[in-house]
């Protein structure tokens, strides 16, 4: 079992414009990102994270500039994506089950237009 929903929500709400300034490096920053905020975050069994970013790349401005263009672009934070963290991955003989949403979490998706499929 492992957190699905905020790390999904990320992904999928995370802006164009805050990507092409990193070029190459956008995914990982974005993974790095998700999984400092998401220790538990599906994306560890699915893809490698590094253990520390580029000395160039500031995790801090960057984290903020997710938020700023998160926020600008879709009306949500990272913050507002927390309530999602316990919606999880099960991982069972060899098929992938979403848990059950909350009210609050079946808005904030709809509010968002987040789909919460395993690819």
């Amino acid at each position: 079992m492992k957190e699905f929903g905020f790390s999904r929500a990320v992904e999928q709400l995370c802006p164009q414009d805050w990507k092409a300034p990193l070029g190459k490096a956008w995914q990982e920053t974005l993974d790095f990102i998700i999984v400092k905020e998401s220790p538990e975050s599906y994306i560890v069994k699915s893809r490698t994270v590094v253990s520390e970013l580029d000395p160039r790349i500031q995790l801090g401005a960057q984290i903020g500039m997710l938020n700023r263009r998160m926020f600008q672009e879709f009306g949500v934070k990272l913050k507002d994506l927390e309530i999602l963290k316990s919606v999880y991955a099960v991982y069972i003989n060899n098929k992938v089950l979403i848990s059950k949403l909350t009210e609050d979490q079946r808005k904030l998706i709809e509010k968002t237009i987040i789909i919460l499929e395993v690819n």
